[in-house]
């Protein structure tokens, strides 16, 4: 009986082992490798073989804090899609500007992001690139080129209307005649022509305002506060300054300088209303130094524009060829109410360092026609 129960076992053992040898067993799958980057773009701007996507951004200047956060925010942009960016400083020279583009084409960079020195002067080199293959997109300051992928501005005209109306308003209001004095960024840039037209427009409309056009300060302050301290020294009746961009620091310094610093509300306060609203800019905001600002987002033009490169650059996509975001009147009380889902204004986030890789995407208006690109869309693009 023992034999017949271990001669069973043992048909049992290797009938067993039989079925088990023919049973298929599924292949060790290899582990995948962790796509590089972070958020809905990770792994956006990383190439089949796995190398990243390289793009280059070639800044009109670096003395700015709009322009210090285009740089910092793109770059971070890219980087949390798994590229890589890297920007170069012409330093307000467009023929060095017009070199780094074509050291980037050199380079075989995937795209280029240029906010222009001279809006006619890098055009032809723009085209070059694009023969080359190398997508060029721009912002703010439109470039003079029919070969530009996407461009994201704003109505610059519009910027300057806005603050020529405050100033007809608070004419109108107090009975009192404005005689303004405006200070230029650049003569024959495209935007300070704009924004310079739309401020004469509005103003050319009241008989209680006088605009006296003051010299080309370069987007410098200290040029802009020397201009203030010689002309208001000659001219006591200007009342009103009106700065085309970066330049407002310039204004409030020529007035402190002047002895004639003083807050809304005081008899003695003279109106500003300047373009953008940098971080001193917002302060002098919330002190009453300032009555109001022109908008001119820097997150509004860099999120569309980073996130076209990489949707169309990376992902195959087709984005709109120009897209323009439309201004807005920030005063004391419409200061902490930032648009498109952004926790608070640019210039807020920069002044409270917050890490650029923790700024959050923006939640872009249908009409912009740009949407967040991810790895799904790389699909359908090729």
């Amino acid at each position: 009986m023992k034999k017949i129960v271990v001669l069973l076992l043992t048909i049992a053992v290797i009938s067993t082992i039989i079925v088990s040898g023919c049973t298929a067993q599924p292949p060790a799958s290899e582990p995948q490798a962790e796509l590089p980057g972070s958020g809905p773009m990770k792994g956006v701007a990383v190439k089949p073989d796995g190398s990243p996507y390289t793009f280059g951004f070639a800044p009109m200047h670096m003395f700015s804090d709009w322009m210090v956060c285009a740089e910092g925010l793109m770059i971070s942009l890219v980087d949390r899609a798994g590229g890589e960016c890297v920007s170069v400083d012409c330093a307000g020279d467009p023929t060095t500007q017009m070199q780094i583009i074509e050291s980037f084409v050199a380079e075989g960079k995937d795209g280029i992001v240029v906010h222009p020195a001279d809006s006619a002067m890098v055009g032809p080199v723009c085209d070059d690139a694009w023969a080359a293959g190398v997508p060029v997109f721009n912002f703010d300051m439109m470039i003079e080129s029919e070969n530009i992928v996407c461009a994201v501005d704003s109505d610059q005209v519009e910027m300057g209307r806005l603050c020529a109306g405050w100033l007809v308003e608070e004419a109108e209001r107090t009975g009192k005649h404005i005689y303004a004095y405006e200070l230029w960024g650049t003569k024959g840039m495209e935007g300070s022509e704009r924004r310079s037209s739309g401020f004469h427009e509005v103003c050319e409309g009241s008989p209680l305002v006088d605009v006296v056009a003051g010299p080309d300060c370069s987007w410098k302050a200290e040029l802009a506060a020397q201009s203030v301290v010689e002309y208001v020294a000659t001219h006591p009746e200007t009342n009103a300054f009106f700065e085309h961009g970066i330049m407002s620091s310039g204004i409030i310094e020529g007035l402190q300088e002047l002895g004639m610093l003083y807050p809304a509300g005081d008899p003695g306060h003279l109106y500003v209303v300047p373009i953008v609203a940098e971080p001193a800019t917002v302060a002098n905001l919330r002190e009453g130094y300032i009555d109001g600002i022109a908008s001119q987002d820097m997150w509004e033009y860099v999120d569309p524009v980073t996130k076209a490169m990489l949707a169309n650059v990376c992902c195959g996509q087709s984005v709109p060829s120009h897209v323009t975001v439309i201004p807005y009147f920030i005063t004391a009380e419409t200061i902490d109410t930032p648009r498109w889902g952004a926790p608070k204004m640019w210039c807020d986030m920069f002044t409270d360092n917050v890490a650029f890789g923790d700024w959050p995407l923006l939640e872009l208006p249908d009409y912009l026609g740009i949407v967040t690109p991810t790895v799904g869309m790389k699909a359908e693009g090729y």
